[in-house]
């Protein structure tokens, strides 16, 4: 029986998955976006459930498509863009909150921070607020 690998990419815009067989053929790639939510300057938000679910319709998608079935398939590669945290009661069927991370726009703020003069520069090039342990504006 042929062995399939399924690789998984989460990126900041999209699920995608992507089949292959024991020859390192590609049979198969499905691709889903997922909205982006900018509540402020240097913020992307994701709905955690808007990931989830579109990742696993990419994973249905591609087994679907490749006429393969899910037990076929002996390893699963998983690559992501960032990390992000989700909070989930454990009661709950869905996450809480939208997932938060920085993006490059944060640069602008980084910017405006030390040009106010909060900011002092640290090793490594990296920032503190002054009178206060820690990197980071």
């Amino acid at each position: 029986m042929p062995a399939y690998i399924l690789a998984i990419d989460q990126g900041t815009t999209s699920s995608r998955a992507i089949l292959f067989n024991d020859s390192s053929e590609m049979l198969g790639v499905a691709q889903e976006e997922f909205r982006q939510y900018f509540p402020q300057d240097g913020w992307v938000e994701h709905d955690p459930e808007e990931i989830w679910t579109s990742t696993i319709n990419v994973v249905n998608e591609v087994i679907a498509s490749s006429g393969i079935q899910a037990k076929e398939i002996a390893a699963i590669g998983i690559t992501n863009q960032r990390e992000t945290t989700a909070k989930k009661k454990t009661e709950a069927k869905h996450m809480v909150d939208n997932g938060v991370y920085t993006h490059s726009r944060s640069g602008n703020l980084l910017c405006k921070a030390f040009n106010e003069g909060n900011c002092v520069a640290t090793g490594g090039g990296k920032g503190s607020k002054k009178g206060k342990k820690g990197t980071g504006p």
